[in-house]
């Protein structure tokens, strides 16, 4: 379905707007039941922050924030020194879920909601320590991620942790 990106409208997730976020259908049970019966939760407990992302009134997606850390293991270290730092850990903000509504898959919303991504970082990292974007991929999203910028950190049981560097490339 085509759409027009600049009327997408991002409102964080309430107890106002929860009932629409009802509606909402991904494919994926479990990104369904986070939105339905988790997320409003978490964001009350300050675990993970969520954002609906509105098209003509409609929820035609979501995402969710969260703090995070880039633990750097020995085989890491000569990768993350030739951008001249050399931490065991690096702070990051994670994108903890993203879904689409099924209506609106392959629209461009994804897209456009992860490239907003490091104008989020930097905007965050104004406020806290934070050099680094990461998400937990399902390996069916990995190449959608490596297409943005990400990079593959390492492989979990059932996803990719994978990191985008927001220091000076933005």
């Amino acid at each position: 379905m085509a759409i027009n990106l600049s009327r997408l409208q991002i409102e964080k997730l309430s107890d106002s707007n929860i009932a629409i976020a009802g509606q909402f259908d991904c494919g994926d049970h479990d990104l369904n039941e986070f939105l339905k019966d988790d997320a409003l939760k978490h964001q009350k407990e300050r675990i993970a922050a969520t954002y609906l992302c509105f098209y003509e009134g409609k929820v035609v997606g979501y995402f969710s924030w969260l703090t995070d850390a880039i633990e750097i293991k020995e085989k890491d270290k000569r990768v993350f020194k030739k951008i001249g730092m050399s931490y065991r850990t690096y702070p990051a903000i994670k994108l903890g879920r993203l879904a689409i509504d099924k209506k609106y898959a392959k629209s461009g919303v994804g897209s456009y909601l992860v490239k907003s991504m490091p104008e989020n970082v930097i905007f965050f990292s104004e406020f806290i320590g934070c050099r680094f974007a990461t998400v937990d991929a399902y390996e069916t999203a990995k190449e959608f991620y490596e297409r943005i910028g990400f990079k593959m950190h390492s492989e979990r049981e059932h996803t990719v942790f994978m990191y985008l560097d927001i220091g000076s490339s933005y």
